[in-house]
């Protein structure tokens, strides 16, 4: 029955299969992508509940429950994440913002662990070379650490030891 197809017949039903899966695959993009954009609206924002202070992706509340819905019927209404999160904001206010934006005093909140890493860094640099400074070099292979009496009364404490055992 194979070798009774035509070439034509094969590409067609070729075409047929990618033109239909192109069809069903389109509407998955598209979900897809709208719960991609209502994640990162769900993470990018605090529950107003009270229960803790928690983005509403992860609060169990629910107001919460009800937040995401309300931000799902504004995405199918084709509202971007942006203009979703600034009317929240604007309603109950910039203290549900969870991603802090790097302006003013929160400018700071990014900036010093950098500069007290850089300080304490330098701090242990430091300590570490004055410490390196202060051992003194072994001696010379033709220096005596120990002289010749310090040498005999410590084999002569080894000895004792060995008997006692």
């Amino acid at each position: 029955m194979l070798k009774q197809l035509s070439i034509r017949t094969v590409w067609f039903y070729y075409l047929t299969v990618v033109l239909t899966s192109g069809v069903v695959i389109t509407p998955k993009i598209v979900i897809g992508q709208s719960s991609s954009d209502l994640k990162q609206l769900l993470r990018s924002v605090y529950c107003y509940c009270g229960c803790s202070r928690e983005t509403i992706e992860v609060c169990v509340c629910g107001v919460a429950h009800d937040i995401k819905s309300e931000f799902k019927q504004l995405l199918s209404q084709g509202q971007t994440v942006e203009e979703i999160k600034a009317g929240y904001l604007a309603k109950y206010g910039t203290q549900f913002d969870a991603i802090m934006k790097a302006e003013g005093f929160n400018l700071v909140a990014y900036i010093a662990p950098f500069f007290f890493l850089l300080i304490f860094g330098s701090v242990a640099v430091l300590v570490i070379q004055r410490q390196k400074s202060e051992i003194t070099a072994p001696p010379e292979s033709g220096e005596k650490i120990l002289d010749d009496n310090q040498l005999k009364k410590m084999e002569e404490q080894v000895e004792e030891y060995r008997q006692k055992r």
